[in-house]
């Protein structure tokens, strides 16, 4: 009886926490930006991967002034990016997972 118990409770732990990543929505996205500096070249980048994926979250992040890695309504995972002299000074391509909170 106890086994049994103890199986059901595991089963059922795992049931939730399947549910639970099934029902955040993620979306991977891709950006590229230029800029006179890393920095700026990178907020760029990151604001036309956001952009991408939602405008109403690209446009309240451009406007709250929010940092790189910043998401409104969404929780950044998997954030790389590739930086190197070019265009107006630096290129920047950032590659992101965004899920929804």
């Amino acid at each position: 009886m106890r086994v049994t118990a103890i199986a059901l409770v595991t089963a059922f732990t795992l049931l939730a926490s399947a549910s639970a990543t099934m029902a955040q929505e993620c979306r991977e996205s891709m950006g590229e930006g230029t800029g006179s500096s890393r920095d700026t070249a990178m907020r760029i980048a990151f604001g036309s991967a956001l952009r991408a994926i939602d405008e109403r979250v690209w446009a309240t992040w451009n406007a709250s002034g929010q940092r790189v890695g910043e998401a409104p309504g969404y929780a950044v995972r998997k954030l790389t990016s590739n930086c190197s002299a070019g265009g107006a000074g630096q290129i920047c391509r950032i590659s992101v997972t965004l899920c929804r909170n």
